[in-house]
C-alpha cells in the first residue's frame, strides 16, 4: 500500500534542486542566496481569523520556485526527500525554464 501526504494550511512541499552552480567551463561558482526547487504539492492556504483561506499565490505542482533557505525542513515522503516550506518563504516563480 502506497502512502501519500497532502500539505495543510500554507505549507508547500518542494523537491529541492542542487544549490551548486557550475559555469559552462565547469567552474563551481558557489551557492546562491536562495534555494530553488520544483513544487510537489500545495496546501489550501491558512485559515484567517475571519474564516477565509489566504491565497497560495497560484502556486501549482511542477512550478520551479525560488525560496528562502531559512526556516524550512526536510521530510521523507514516499521515498522522496522533500523540503517543507511555508508560503511566505517563496521568493518567486522561476519562469522560462523547461519542466
Amino acid at each position: 500500500m502506497s502512502t501519500s501526504i497532502r500539505p495543510m494550511n500554507d505549507f508547500v512541499f518542494v523537491l529541492k534542486e542542487s544549490k551548486e552552480r557550475v559555469s559552462a567551463g565547469g567552474i563551481v561558482l558557489g551557492e546562491q542566496e536562495y534555494d530553488t526547487g520544483r513544487v510537489v504539492a500545495v496546501g489550501p492556504g491558512k485559515l484567517s481569523k475571519r474564516g477565509r483561506r489566504d491565497s497560495m499565490w497560484s502556486l501549482a505542482p511542477g512550478q520551479l520556485i525560488a525560496f528562502s533557505p531559512n526556516g524550512n525542513w526536510r521530510q521523507k515522503v514516499d521515498g522522496e526527500d522533500l523540503t517543507v516550506i511555508r508560503r511566505d518563504s517563496v521568493i518567486g516563480i522561476v519562469e522560462g525554464v523547461a519542466a
